[in-house]
C-alpha cells in the first residue's frame, strides 16, 4: 500500500463500516471522530499508464569473435566462467570462450541446437533440440559433450528458439512472432501469445524484457514484456539480422551475429533514464518519467485532518474493539 495515500484509504474503508472515520487531531495524540457527512472524499483516482517505455540507449560494441564452425550460429550462453557458443543445422561442436572472447576448448554435442541458455535461478545451461523439440540440460562440470534429456516441448515448432522467463518458472519458445510458454519443471504448454512485427526465431531475456529481431529493418531489435506487449525498439549501428542467433543475451551483454561473426553489445539495460515523479496519485505526476526521483508531492487529504509519515520509525496503533 502506498503510505502516502493512507489518509484516503483509511477514511474510505472505515467510513463504509462505521459511517465515521478516525484520524489524528492537529497537534494532539487524541483520537477524534468526524461524521461521514462532513468529510471530503476525493473522487476515485485511476492511475494512468506511467513511465515512457520506448527510449533506449544506442548499443555500444564491446567485442567480437568469429566461430570456427561452418554451421548456423544459434546462441551464446554464460555459466559464470565461460561463454558457450552453439550451432545448428545438424549436431555440432559447442565452443567455449573466456570473458575476453578467447577460445578455450570445444566438445562435440549430439544435439542440433535451437538455443543454449543459462537458467536464471539454478545457473545451469539448457538446450533445445531441433528433433522432436527435445529439451536438455548440458553438462558443464565436467564439460564433456554430454547432456541430460528432460522432456519434449510438445506443440513447439522444431525451428523455434527459446529463452526463460525472468523468474525461471517458464520456458519461452519463439518462432516468427509466435511465443509459447511452457512449465519449466514439466514441459507442459501453458499459454500461447503473439508478438507483433517480429520476424525470424531468435529470442533472449534481459531480465527486464524480451529481445527479438524486428522486421522493420536490418538494424533493429524489438523489446516486449513477457505478456507480449511491445515496449520499443533498440537501433544498432550495424546490421544485426539473423534467422536464429540474433539476439542472444549472456553475462549482461547482447550478442548478435552476422555470418559467422558474433558481436557483443552493451545495451546498458536498454532504457534511457528519465527522472521525475512516477506516482500517479501525486499532483506532480510525470507520465514521461521512468525513474522516481523522490519529488512526488501534493497528495489529497480529508480537509483538516491527515496522517503524515517521514519514513523513519513510522507506525500507529488503533484499537477498534469498542467500535465493532
Amino acid at each position: 500500500m502506498n503510505i502516502k495515500n493512507f489518509t484516503f484509504l483509511v477514511s474510505f474503508t472505515f467510513s463504509v463500516l462505521l459511517s465515521q472515520t478516525i484520524s489524528f487531531e492537529k497537534n494532539s495524540t487524541k483520537l477524534t471522530t468526524i461524521p461521514l457527512a462532513e468529510m471530503e472524499i476525493p473522487e476515485t483516482l485511476e492511475p494512468p499508464v506511467g513511465g515512457r517505455m520506448g527510449d533506449f540507449h544506442t548499443p555500444e560494441l564491446v567485442g567480437s569473435f568469429t566461430s570456427p564452425s561452418s554451421k548456423t550460429p544459434m546462441d551464446v550462453a554464460w555459466d559464470g566462467t565461460y561463454y558457450y557458443v552453439s550451432h545448428g543445422g545438424s549436431s555440432d561442436y559447442i565452443y567455449r570462450y573466456d570473458e575476453q572472447f578467447n577460445q578455450v576448448d570445444f566438445q562435440f554435442v549430439n544435439i542440433d541446437s535451437r538455443g543454449l541458455v543459462q537458467h536464471p535461478v539454478d545457473g545451469k545451461l539448457y538446450m533445445k533440440n531441433y528433433y522432436s523439440e527435445g529439451f536438455y540440460r548440458l553438462n558443464t562440470d565436467p564439460f564433456d559433450g554430454t547432456a541430460e534429456y528432460l522432456f519434449n516441448l510438445s506443440g513447439s515448432s522444431s525451428q523455434a528458439m527459446f529463452t526463460f522467463s525472468a523468474d525461471g518458472q517458464y520456458i519461452l519458445t519463439h518462432q516468427s512472432g509466435s511465443l509459447k510458454k511452457y512449465d519449466f519443471s514439466t514441459g507442459q504448454l501453458i499459454e500461447s501469445l503473439t508478438l507483433n512485427n517480429v520476424f525470424y526465431n531468435g529470442i533472449a531475456n534481459t531480465g527486464n524484457y524480451l529481445l527479438t529481431f524486428s522486421g522493420g529493418n536490418n538494424y533493429t531489435i524489438s523489446a516486449h514484456d513477457e505478456q507480449g506487449n511491445y515496449i520499443g525498439d533498440i537501433i544498432f549501428p550495424t546490421v544485426v539480422n539473423s534467422p536464429y542467433g540474433t539476439p542472444s543475451y549472456a553475462n549482461g551483454l547482447c550478442f548478435t551475429t552476422s555470418g559467422m561473426t558474433w558481436s557483443a553489445w552493451d545495451i546498458d539495460d536498454g532504457f534511457i533514464t528519465t527522472p521525475g515523479c512516477t506516482d500517479p496519485y501525486a499532483d506532480n505526476f510525470d507520465a514521461s518519467a521512468n525513474e522516481d526521483d523522490g519529488s512526488c508531492a501534493g497528495y489529497p487529504n480529508n480537509g483538516s485532518y491527515s496522517l503524515s509519515f517521514d519514513g523513519v520509525d513510522d507506525y500507529t496503533s488503533l484499537d477498534w474493539s469498542d467500535q465493532l
